[in-house]
């Protein structure tokens, strides 16, 4: 698209037929329904130094329209050789949401929007955070330099069983989190920077 303000428009005509489908109220470019933590999971496809600028507004940092890069979601269900998937957990609860839409259409471009959550928050002062990226898989939305403490909101846990030639079983685990910053215009609010995952 020739403007990434023209995103979630365009893509308006496809909310409303799978609003159909996936139900829930639609949130630019996610769907307030039973999956909604599994679709904020969702990261980069590209390195770090290879992402664009965060540009002007165009949706909350909670979307993934909020970005000019390609995006990719977590297969929860991933099959692998010798082995079964055995669920995950979820850590987060989505106490409230809210989406201002420009105009009559409700799927197409956003004022503001907000997502009240309540879960784990882990904050990771400035210090510590070559040690967290050691730790984790770091995707961040945008290659800016981050300043300040980071925040962890953990989203879901689970793991896989696998069995080795020998029938032995082996817990494979892994983990998806928000990762979060301050708001510098709301002091009880966060933006979202990125995702950090354990595998």
């Amino acid at each position: 698209m020739t403007y990434i303000s023209d995103k979630l428009p365009a893509l308006s005509g496809v909310a409303k037929t799978l609003s159909t489908i996936l139900g829930g109220t639609y949130l630019a470019g996610i769907w307030n329904n039973e999956n909604l933590l599994e679709q904020l999971a969702w990261s980069t496809s590209r390195p770090r130094s290879s992402l664009r600028p965060r540009p002007g507004y165009t949706a909350p940092t909670w979307s993934w329209a909020s970005i000019d890069d390609p995006v990719k979601f977590p297969n929860l269900w991933r099959e692998e050789p010798d082995s079964f998937y055995a669920g995950y957990k979820r850590h987060t609860k989505l106490i409230q949401a809210h989406v201002d839409p420009m105009g009559a259409d409700e799927t197409g471009a956003v004022r503001n929007g907000f997502l009240l959550l309540q879960g784990h928050l882990r904050c990771v002062t400035q210090p510590r955070k070559e040690e967290l990226e050691r730790a984790f898989n770091m995707q961040f939305d945008t290659r800016e330099e981050i300043i300040g403490d980071l925040f962890f909101l953990s989203l879901f846990t689970g793991y896989h069983i696998r069995f080795t030639r020998h029938e032995d079983a082996d817990s494979h685990n892994f983990g998806h989190y928000l990762v979060l910053v301050r708001d510098p215009y709301n002091s009880n609010g966060y933006r979202r920077v990125g995702l950090a995952t354990t595998t």
